[in-house]
C-alpha cells in the first residue's frame, strides 16, 4: 500500500472499487474514525458501507468494513496509520451487518467457479443486495455473511477440487461458529454454481452425528449444475493448467457429480431446498490479443435439468437472466428478490423454536417450513418438482431481471463460470 504524500488530484471512475478491511482495531470506532485513516487527497473518494463486529474478534472489540473507493489507483492511508490492511480477494468469510441481540439465524452466500465473494452478489446499478436490501428487509434478525475462495480460472498452479473447497468452506464455517451462543444457531445457506456444489458437498461429508447438530433451515441453490456444467469456453481457458482436472469434474454427468448427488440424496430431504434456474444464454469468453473477455456469442451454462436436484423437498423458480446475472438482483417486484426475502422471513420464524423441539427429540427431525408455493399468494412461475420441466409452460418463466449488455466485453467482475480472474471488486 503506497501511503506516499501527494497532493496529486485524482481521477474519478465510472465504476468504484470495493475493498474490505478486517480486524479493525477498538480505536477506530466508527465509520468516520476509520476514513480519517486514509490520506487527505483520497478521503473524498472513500465511502465506508458497513462498518460491522469482526466475526474473528468473539470479545467484539474489533470490525470489519467494506469501503468504496471512487478514484482511480488504490487508496492511500495515512502515514502514521498502523494494523490497517485493504484488501481486494474477500476470501474466507466477510459480515456484512450488525444484527439486532435477537438473531434468529446466520444467512451465508458462497459464490460461483471465478467468482468474486462480494463483486458476483452487486448488480449494474452498483447494489449488493446481501448487504444493501437484505439486513433492512429482515429487519436486522439474521447476521448475513459471504464466503470467498481461490478459484479463478487463470490461476494454473491451484490444484483444489471440490472437496478441498467444501473442506475448507465447513472447517471455517465450524470455526465462526464456536462463539458461545452461535453454535445453535439456523443457517440459511445460498450457494451460485460452483458455490452450490461446495456446500451440497460440505453437507454430505459430514458425520450423521455432526449434521444432527448443524441447523440448516433452508438451502437456496442458484445455478448450481447437479449433472454439470457447460465447460467447453472454461476448457480452452485452462488448457495444461493444474485446475483443469476441476473444470473436467463439472463437466456433464462426471463421476463426481454422480457420487455427489448420490451422497446429497441421503440428506436432501432433511432441509428446505430451492433451486433458481437461469433461462437466458452466457455470453461465452474468447481470447482476444492475449485477453480473455466476452464475446457476442452465448450458451446456456447450467441446463434446466442439472440445475434441479430431484427431491420432494425441492421448490424451483425460474430467473429469466443469464448465469452471472441470476444473482444480481434489485428490488421491486420484478426478479426473484421479493420471493427470496420470503423464504428466507419463514426460515426466520420458524427457526429458534423449531430447532429446539428437533434438538430435544420431539420430532425425530427438523420441522421444514411450509411450501410457499402452496400459498395462493405466490405467482404462478414458482413450481414444485412434479412438473415436467421439459414441457414448462411459458406462463411459468419470470420475465424479469434483464442483463445490461452495454458493455459486455467491459470486464467489471470476475464473473462466475465465464471469466477468468480480474482486477478488483468493481461494481
Amino acid at each position: 500500500m503506497n501511503r506516499t504524500q501527494s497532493t496529486r488530484q485524482r481521477k474519478v471512475r465510472a465504476k468504484y472499487l470495493t475493498y474490505r478491511i478486517d480486524e479493525i482495531p477498538s480505536k477506530y470506532s466508527t465509520k468516520d474514525q476509520l476514513k480519517q485513516c486514509f490520506h487527505s487527497d483520497d478521503k473524498g473518494y472513500v465511502h465506508v458501507n458497513s462498518f460491522v463486529p469482526s466475526i474473528s474478534d468473539f470479545e467484539g472489540r474489533e470490525h470489519t468494513a467494506t469501503v468504496q473507493y471512487l478514484a482511480d489507483g488504490e487508496p492511500r492511508l495515512d502515514a502514521d496509520v498502523e494494523n490497517i490492511e485493504l484488501d481486494k480477494d474477500f476470501r474466507g468469510f466477510t459480515p456484512l451487518n450488525a444484527p439486532s441481540e435477537n438473531v434468529a439465524a446466520d444467512v451465508i452466500a458462497v459464490t460461483g467457479l471465478g467468482g468474486h465473494a462480494f463483486g458476483s452478489w452487486v448488480n449494474s446499478k452498483g447494489d449488493m443486495w446481501l448487504r444493501d436490501y437484505l439486513p433492512k428487509d429482515l429487519q436486522g434478525r439474521a447476521r448475513i455473511l459471504i464466503y470467498g475462495y481461490p478459484s479463478a480460472l487463470q490461476d494454473g498452479n491451484n490444484q483444489s477440487s471440490l472437496s478441498d473447497y467444501s473442506a475448507c468452506f465447513m472447517q471455517d464455517l465450524m470455526g465462526i461458529r464456536s462463539q458461545h451462543g452461535i453454535q445453535d444457531r439456523p443457517l440459511v445457506l445460498i450457494g451460485h454454481s460452483l458455490g452450490g456444489l461446495i456446500v451440497k458437498k460440505a453437507l454430505s461429508d459430514l458425520k450423521p452425528g455432526v449434521l444432527s447438530r448443524l441447523p440448516v433451515r433452508a438451502i437456496l441453490f442458484f445455478g448450481t449444475p447437479h449433472r454439470g456444467l457447460n465447460i467447453k469456453a472454461l476448457e480452452t481457458m485452462v488448457q495444461g493448467q493444474e485446475n483443469a482436472k476441476l473444470i473436467k469434474d463439472l463437466e456433464g454427468e462426471s463421476a463426481a457429480l454422480e457420487n455427489l448427488r448420490e451422497g446429497f440424496k441421503r440428506i436432501a430431504n432433511t432441509f428446505k431446498i430451492y433451486s433458481f434456474v437461469e433461462t437466458r444464454t452466457t455470453p461465452m469468453v474468447t481470447e482476444i490479443d492475449g485477453v480473455w473477455q466476452r464475446g457476442a456469442h452465448r450458451e446456456m451454462m447450467v441446463s434446466r435439468n442439472s440445475a434441479m436436484l430431484d427431491c420432494d423437498t425441492e421448490t424451483i423458480r425460474m430467473v429469466t437472466a443469464d448465469h452471472s446475472e441470476m444473482v444480481k438482483l434489485r428490488k421491486g417486484q420484478e426478479g426473484p428478490y421479493r420471493y427470496i426475502v420470503s423464504i428466507i422471513k419463514e426460515a426466520l420464524q420458524s427457526a429458534p423454536e423449531k430447532w429446539e423441539d428437533f434438538k430435544q427429540g420431539k420430532d425425530g427431525e427438523p420441522d421444514l417450513p411450509s411450501d410457499p408455493s402452496r400459498d395462493d399468494r405466490q405467482p404462478e412461475h414458482v413450481w414444485k418438482r412434479s412438473f415436467n420441466k421439459e414441457a414448462t409452460p411459458d406462463v411459468l418463466r419470470e420475465d424479469s431481471l434483464e442483463p445490461d449488455q452495454s458493455n459486455i466485453s467491459e470486464v467489471q467482475y470476475q464473473d462466475e463460470d465465464t471469466l477468468p480472474s480480474q482486477p478488483p471488486t468493481r461494481a
